[in-house]
């Protein structure tokens, strides 16, 4: 189930070496507000890497009014969809290596912003078996 449904997904998802980067400023026109849950939305639909790129503007903003907690959580998502690009790369050892960073970068407190425990359990254990991830319930 998406978050935003009338936001349009990208036809393709970028992948170094696979497919081609994103024109700079690409996500310039999603609105603050909504990062995080376009964010998601991307991940739900293989676009790790954007996703990444979105959570990460989040992981700034919480970083810059200080909430460690919530910022922790982001670079844990981050992490996660860093091994989704790299199981669409077929790079083994760095998605393992990304997905570990995550683990422990998630598990150091609760969930946050509507993404339940097992949702999360169930992305780690698909990536770690590698298949595609989602975070949707």
């Amino acid at each position: 189930m998406r978050r935003l449904p009338a936001r349009p997904l990208p036809a393709t998802t970028f992948v170094a070496g696979l497919s081609p980067r994103p024109p700079e400023g690409w996500c310039d026109d999603v609105d603050r507000a909504h990062w995080f849950d376009f964010g998601c939305d991307l991940f739900d639909a293989g676009c790790y890497f954007e996703a990444h790129e979105l959570w990460e503007l989040c992981w700034r903003a919480a970083r810059a009014v200080g909430n460690d907690d919530d910022a922790r959580f982001l670079q844990g998502l981050i992490k996660l969809a860093a091994a989704g690009v790299k199981l669409l790369a077929g790079a083994d050892t760095p998605r393992l290596s990304h997905l570990e960073a995550a683990v422990r970068l998630l598990s150091v407190g609760p969930p946050r912003r509507g993404i339940a425990r097992p949702a999360l359990d169930d992305a780690i254990a698909a990536l770690r078996a590698g298949r595609a991830p989602v975070l949707a319930p």
